[in-house]
């Protein structure tokens, strides 16, 4: 499986096997379409993935391709950080 973004608040999952979109998630903000981790949860196995506009970790069922969670979180800054994006100012490099 491989989560995309497609578009502000919503996000595609493709399954590699069969080549195909196989759901749509809504989240809110812009989810990032490249980072994200799974466990289990409350005996569930989820997906979390930050999010590109908005200070939140979006949590995923991954066996009913819904969202369960929205965690705010607040945007860290320095050069590198949990948004997977470098920040390019003299501050952040130090």
């Amino acid at each position: 499986m491989f989560f995309v973004s497609c578009e502000a608040g919503k996000g595609q999952v493709v399954n590699l096997n069969v080549r195909r979109k196989i759901a749509t998630v809504g989240l809110p903000g812009l989810p990032h379409p490249g980072s994200g981790i799974t466990w289990q949860w409350k005996g569930t196995p989820v997906l979390a993935t930050t999010n590109l506009k908005e200070g939140i970790v979006g949590v995923i069922d991954i066996r009913e391709w819904k969202s369960v969670a929205a965690i705010p979180v607040s945007k860290p800054v320095g050069k590198y950080n949990v948004f997977n994006r470098v920040t390019r100012s003299k501050e952040a490099s130090q």
